[in-house]
C-alpha cells in the first residue's frame, strides 16, 4: 500500500481518559480503495498512558479507478 495515510479527525481529553478519532486510507494491491474509520481510547495514570484500546469500522472497498486509454 504505497499511498497509505491516516487522517486524525478529532482528539478529546477528559480527566484520565482520551479519545483519538481517525480515518485510514490506502490503495490495495488490486487497485481498490480502502477506507477505515476508527478510534483509539486511552487511559492515563499520571502523565503516562496506561491503557489503549483500538476500534475500527471498515467501509466497503471501492473498485479500482478505471483507466482511460488516451492515445
Amino acid at each position: 500500500m504505497p499511498d497509505v495515510s491516516w487522517e486524525c479527525t478529532r482528539h478529546t481529553v477528559f480527566g484520565d481518559r482520551a479519545v483519538s478519532e481517525w480515518i485510514f486510507r490506502a490503495t490495495a494491491p488490486d487497485g481498490a480503495r480502502i477506507e477505515v474509520e476508527g478510534c483509539d481510547l486511552f487511559g492515563f495514570r499520571g502523565e503516562r498512558i496506561c491503557t489503549k484500546s483500538a476500534f475500527r469500522k471498515d467501509r466497503p472497498a471501492q473498485p479500482a479507478a478505471q483507466r482511460s486509454d488516451a492515445r
